[in-house]
């Protein structure tokens, strides 16, 4: 499962930790392929910096893409289909390596 992170992190997750905290963020995916938090005011998410406001979310094979902004409702739709396509590009070089 690829873990890409950019920008400024709080606290550094521990590497035996990433399944459990990636398997949080899929819960909160639910059943859906994606899903937008626009605003996560005090709610702290595992991998994700303290300074996260608003959050994309994508199934990407067995695990999760996730895009975070320091600014609340931050992603237009313009955003939410380039991560869309981000989302599948990262799939299937996952697929092709496996």
């Amino acid at each position: 499962m690829p873990l890409l992170r950019f920008g400024r992190f709080d606290e550094e997750s521990a590497p035996e930790d990433v399944p459990r905290a990636a398997a949080a963020l899929l819960a909160r995916l639910g059943g859906a392929e994606a899903a937008a938090v626009e605003d996560l005011a005090e709610e702290r998410l595992p991998l994700l910096p303290a300074s996260c406001a608003s959050l994309e979310l994508r199934r990407c094979g067995p695990g999760v893409l996730a895009v975070a902004s320091e600014r609340p409702a931050a992603f237009m739709a313009t955003h939410q289909r380039w991560i869309g396509k981000m989302g599948q590009l990262l799939e299937q070089s996952m697929e092709l390596e496996g």
